[in-house]
């Protein structure tokens, strides 16, 4: 199994446990995260993301959540998985709606619906008419939020899906606690009793059974109220869930007259919400101690209670104003960052589009002069031939002037069949895939020499080897083309007569530098500058000098071997050129 399959296992286990054991689930999504962000294996860190904002949402741990969640929505776009998009807006929908940015909530939540609507995610769908309704009810729209909550229930009582039917029966049991309509709460908190016992997930069971307890202490009945919230505080998988069942029983027992007791719960659970670092909860228990104490006619207790209500009440609404500016920045960060990964797609998209371009105009332009070449050569091989019988034929009545003009042709015919023959071959080096490997630059050397034999005795010229030709990782063939070439050029536009020298050094990354030095007239900055490119011709009266295309096939194989290619001349008659290649060194 690779790192990646392995990412998408440990990812798959941990959203199947969430609900069932946040603990594991944690554990498994943070190896998840790990070993994605070292493959860089974006999908999977989005999936990890997913889980751990999922889990720091139900724990109400929202400052880490919340950038969880952001990230995570940032690495869902470019992937396309739509379904995991919808899972990642449902957790911030919610995570606002629990900071009570209710505005934020319903923005995402409205994401949702329509994407749900748009894909046909029935589940999601459902579950996210019941976080509108939520959101819509703590925004002060109650009849909004019950209309969100019946569609929320009408499909959810159409799916085979126990878990998000009993989800929507307490939220719309809640719904209708929070409204104190407690006999309407009640039948639907009872239907979502039914199914706990068919249901995985904890904090489902533990939600319903603290509305039920809300529930029956709006109708006073405080035993079977303390009664569904002890059961609540068993079932909570989290103290975020156990902590809300304590308030619930203190505020019961204050009521009943139970002060002891009240006392006990206020203690409990107080020291949870200083663990949590809930202030919302903290303020609410601080103001329970203070009812509780003037119940019982301790008015100082009371009043110091009073007085640290309303401080624990500033420091809440301070943090829930630094959650929100926190948040913003969070938004802000996230969707810079998006922004600028947006840009740089397109320009890189951009970018792919142009070279994709070049590349199939250079195919063109290859496929273009092969097709020309073939078509040229056998044409330009008659020209030659015909102007070599003329000249045999006629030698003996034929006139100076008539000669040369026969002369000329078959040089400059050849010189075509040349250059047809290096832009057949400047085909060939760019469309051949090959594999480098070690070469012997000596046996290989040996072998150009062989091929330019002809020439070294036409022009009386002297070769000489100045140092040895260490091997080089290259393809055999396209080094002895490098070879001929340069050796042609130096035979051809050396001094008269050319004496050549040949030989190597190391050079700097890895390579050796193999050079060629001639003593012809040498080469201008600006030749130089042309030389590798074809644009760097001379033209005689019937024949063209030059180092042509040739050249250019030269830079193409060095490049596609990986080295570089290179010239120096200082441009003064008898100084000469030298030219260079460079390869990477074997061993």
């Amino acid at each position: 199994m690779n790192s990646q399959e392995s990412v998408t296992t440990l990812n798959t286990q941990a959203w199947a446990l969430r609900t069932q054991d946040a603990a594991q689930a944690r554990t498994l999504a943070e190896q998840a995260f790990s070993l994605s962000s070292a493959a860089g294996f974006d999908e999977g860190l989005a999936d990890s993301l997913r889980t751990l904002a999922w889990l720091n949402m139900e724990a109400g741990q929202f400052a880490e959540a919340l950038p969880q969640a952001l990230r995570a929505l940032q690495l869902y776009e470019p992937v396309g998985q739509t379904e995991k998009k919808a899972d990642i807006l449902i957790v911030l929908s919610q995570i606002y709606s629990r900071l009570e940015n209710y505005s934020t909530a319903l923005d995402y939540g409205l994401q949702v619906l329509t994407l749900c609507r748009r894909h046909g995610y029935v589940h999601h769908e459902a579950l996210i008419y019941q976080i509108l309704g939520t959101a819509y009810s703590m925004f002060g729209s109650p009849n909004e939020a019950l209309r969100y909550f019946q569609m929320g229930m009408e499909i959810s009582s159409r799916l085979d899906d126990n878990t998000m039917r009993a989800r929507a029966y307490n939220n719309l049991a809640y719904f209708y606690c929070r409204m104190q309509r407690y006999a309407e709460a009640l039948e639907p908190a009872l239907e979502a009793l039914k199914l706990l016992d068919k249901i995985e997930s904890l904090s489902i069971k533990s939600a319903t059974l603290h509305t039920l307890g809300a529930i029956y202490a709006g109708l006073e009945d405080y035993p079977q109220a303390l009664s569904y919230l002890q059961a609540g505080m068993a079932a909570s998988p989290v103290d975020f869930h156990r902590l809300a069942c304590m308030i619930e029983s203190a505020r019961i027992e204050i009521r009943r007259g139970s002060y002891p007791q009240a006392l006990e719960w206020l203690d409990e659970a107080r020291v949870v919400a200083e663990r949590l670092n809930a202030s919302n909860s903290t303020a609410q228990i601080f103001r329970l101690y203070a009812d509780l104490y003037k119940a019982q006619g301790d008015f100082e207790n009371a009043l110091a209670y009073f007085e640290k209500f309303h401080a624990a009440h500033e420091i809440a609404f301070s943090e829930q104003s630094d959650h929100r500016m926190k948040s913003l920045q969070t938004i802000h960060d996230v969707e810079t960052a998006r922004l600028e990964a947006e840009a740089q797609r397109q320009k890189n998209a951009s970018l792919q589009a142009q070279i994709e371009r070049h590349q199939q105009s250079i195919a063109d332009l290859d496929a273009y002069a092969d097709m020309v070449a073939h078509d040229l050569k056998n044409p330009i091989s008659i020209i030659t031939g015909y102007a070599e019988l003329l000249l045999q034929d006629l030698d003996a009545v034929l006139d100076p002037q008539s000669r040369s003009y026969l002369v000329g042709i078959a040089d400059v015919s050849g010189k075509m069949d040349e250059l047809v023959g290096e832009l057949l071959n400047l085909a060939r080096v760019r469309k051949q895939e090959i594999s480098p490997q070690p070469v012997d630059m000596e046996a290989v050397f040996r072998q150009a020499m062989r091929r330019v034999e002809h020439l070294v005795s036409r022009y009386h010229a002297a070769i000489k080897l100045k140092t040895a030709l260490p091997a080089a990782f290259a393809y055999p063939a396209w080094v002895e083309e490098i070879w001929v070439n340069y050796l042609t050029n130096a035979l051809k536009y050396g001094g008269q007569p050319p004496h050549i020298e040949v030989g190597a050094a190391p050079a700097a990354s890895g390579l050796v530098r193999y050079w060629v030095r001639d003593n012809g007239d040498g080469l201008t900055p600006e030749m130089q500058a042309k030389v590798f490119s074809g644009k760097y011709e001379r033209f005689g009266k019937f024949h063209i000098e030059g180092h042509g295309i040739g050249l250019t096939v030269v830079k193409t194989i060095v490049d596609k071997l990986g080295g570089e290619v290179g010239v120096e001349s200082d441009g003064l008659p008898g100084h000469g050129s030298t030219f260079s290649f460079s390869l990477p060194v074997t061993g």
